[in-house]
């Protein structure tokens, strides 16, 4: 019998090839998947925390603006670096606030993952949020953004204007920025 040079590989083998590359493919998609989701849940809670931390500088700096039961907004807390969120997005600084009541503060930082603009993200209302993909930190004590799990506190679906409403607290009053009166109430 005559040895037949081969010159290549026969289909069985590569189709095993193909069915080895599927599998570790299959393997490694959700793995890397989840890394991502973990680092913008982190960069939420991070960004949070920062937004707490600048109340409390602020508070330091300017101890007449500590007042009881008040909520300061993004808009008013924001000086350039909280525009875009983890997914792109921009943060929403008319929902976006720190609560000080008690002697604690109270963090919620929500991004608007469809708007292409921080102009848009401005424009937002309560009508229509629910078609803007908001994503972020609902309503948290600071002190659980350092103790709790980013994932435990990061909203990914199902914020939505009614929700949000609700985590408003009764009787607080909001700060937002005025160039024109440097901070007003509302």
């Amino acid at each position: 019998m005559k040895m037949i040079n081969r010159k290549g590989f026969t289909l069985i083998e590569l189709l095993a090839v193909l069915v080895i590359l599927g599998l570790l493919v299959a393997l490694a998609v959700p793995n890397v998947t989840g890394v991502v989701r973990r680092q913008r849940n982190s960069t939420y809670v991070e960004d949070a925390k920062r937004l707490g931390t600048r109340l409390k500088t602020m508070f330091a700096a300017n101890p007449d603006l500590k007042k009881d039961n008040t909520c300061y907004s993004l808009r008013f807390l924001d000086n350039g670096d909280f525009e875009q969120g983890p997914n792109n997005g921009y943060y929403l600084r008319n929902f976006s606030y720190v609560r000080y009541a008690g002697g604690n503060y109270y963090v919620t930082l929500i991004e608007c993952v469809a708007c292409k603009s921080k102009s848009e993200a401005d424009s937002v209302t309560t009508g229509t949020m629910g078609t803007k993909e908001p994503r972020g930190v609902k309503l948290t004590e600071f002190s659980k953004l350092t103790t709790e799990k980013p994932e435990n506190l990061v909203v990914a679906s199902g914020l939505n204007t009614a929700n949000l409403e609700s985590a408003k607290p009764s009787g607080c009053t909001y700060v937002y920025f005025d160039p024109d009166k440097a901070y007003r109430y509302w």
